[in-house]
């Protein structure tokens, strides 16, 4: 790098440096990487590109949840007087009814593995939260938190390696906390936290789990915010209770854990962000980002930009995006998945600006 880059680089850290914070806010800085380019990745990755075989076009979709295996896709699909979960098989022309549903359709949450899906729902008994076999429609019944019709579930979440089920249950009780309930699918175990750390931080909207079951991201709407700002906190579980270890302001979309030590987020400013609570570097991957989604290894990415109407595919190594190619023009994705294969890209979206008259299309395209 030329000593004058160098110079600039330097002046734009030391900036960046003072104005953010790291882990226990006030009391640490963090470190702001840019990632620079000019490090190479091997010629064989360079030459890599991104070859579109196929691309389909699906029914229209009321809601999506993934994919349950490489070829063959799960949501609820736009057919008149239907509204049963649905099952799409390549070539993806005609659903087949997976699963009759009655008209709690969007409390439904599909594992990243595409086997099992969580629904809530609310009975006479008070909430539940159910666990539903993809291959033999077999369900079970995950305990509520409490056995009455003053609490509710909200913003539930899988983590990467489908062990944890996380949610947020809140009281209609005004002097009760929210609560984030764990369940663990391997040992059958659920454990909940009160979150009385977080009772002076706003209202919960979101909620994410480590692999390890041991960190969560929570987005919270802060207390009187004429602004409608928005801030990530990152918790760990500390014995029967979560400690505050990290806040930055995000645009309150999602988030993604890479591991147990790295998290993805999306700034206020739209800036995709990369942050290690090991040291507290915070890295800058892409800006100007609207929506983005990484594949299963974590190797690809494909992601949009304010206010165009591309989807984007590349190389995720390090802290770079690298041989960055458009793969589809003329649509606005609102929804990304991945194929487990990481071979094919199924997404949703419509023309920009989106308005209620744009009509939603869903493709998928095939590597």
């Amino acid at each position: 790098m030329k000593k004058t880059n160098w110079l600039h680089w330097s002046a734009v850290l030391f900036s960046l440096t003072l104005i953010m914070t790291g882990c226990n806010i006030g009391k640490r800085t963090e470190t702001i990487i840019i990632s620079d380019n000019s490090e190479q990745p091997p010629m064989d990755q360079m030459n890599k590109s991104f070859k579109v075989k196929s691309i389909y076009r699906l029914p229209p979709a009321s809601k999506l949840l993934g994919w349950s295996d490489n070829k063959s896709v799960i949501g609820i699909f736009k057919e008149e007087g239907l509204s049963h979960l649905q099952r799409l098989l390549s070539p993806y022309e005609k659903p087949e009814v997976l699963k009759k549903m009655n008209n709690n359709i969007f409390n439904l949450y599909m594992s990243p593995d595409g086997k099992i899906i969580a629904q809530t729902s609310l009975s006479s008994n008070g909430p539940s939260l159910k666990l539903i076999s993809v291959k033999d429609k077999k369900e079970k019944i995950v305990m509520p938190l409490k056995s009455n019709q003053n609490i509710y579930f909200q913003d539930i979440a899988w983590s990467n390696n489908n062990r944890y089920l996380c949610f947020l249950s809140n009281s209609a009780m005004i002097d009760e906390p929210t609560t984030v309930g764990v369940f663990d699918t391997v040992l059958n175990n659920l454990q909940t936290y009160e979150l009385v750390e977080f009772k002076d931080e706003g209202t919960f909207v979101g909620v994410n789990i480590s692999d390890d079951g041991k960190n969560l991201l929570f987005t919270m709407i802060p207390p009187s915010n004429p602004s409608n700002d928005k801030n990530l906190i990152m918790g760990t579980v500390n014995s029967n209770k979560i400690e505050i270890k990290y806040t930055h302001q995000t645009n309150g979309s999602k988030t993604t854990w890479l591991n147990n030590h790295q998290f993805v987020f999306l700034g206020k400013d739209e800036t995709l962000y990369e942050y290690d609570c090991r040291n507290g570097d915070l890295s800058i991957l892409l800006e100007k980002v609207s929506i983005y989604e990484f594949s299963n290894d974590q190797k690809k990415i494909a992601y949009s930009l304010n206010d165009q109407d591309n989807v984007y595919i590349g190389r995720f190594q390090g802290k770079n995006i690298l041989n960055v190619e458009i793969i589809y023009q003329g649509l606005t994705p609102y929804e990304l998945y991945w194929s487990l294969d990481n071979q094919s890209l199924l997404l949703q979206g419509g023309k920009f600006p989106r308005n209620l008259q744009t009509e939603e299309q869903v493709f998928i395209i095939d590597f």
